[in-house]
């Protein structure tokens, strides 16, 4: 994925705000939207690929 391609995708916020109770994680539609950003940050090179 190039710049242009990380610009356009979702950015994950999923976490950024403080919360009372943090739930099970739940891969739904609001973690799918940024998944491939959390990729870009958690996997080396995953970009590259």
């Amino acid at each position: 994925m190039n710049n242009d391609e990380q610009t356009a995708a979702a950015k994950d916020q999923l976490f950024a705000d403080r919360r009372e109770r943090v739930d099970d994680f739940h891969f739904g539609r609001e973690t799918a939207a940024v998944f491939d950003d959390m990729l870009n940050r958690s996997v080396p090179f995953y970009g590259e690929i």
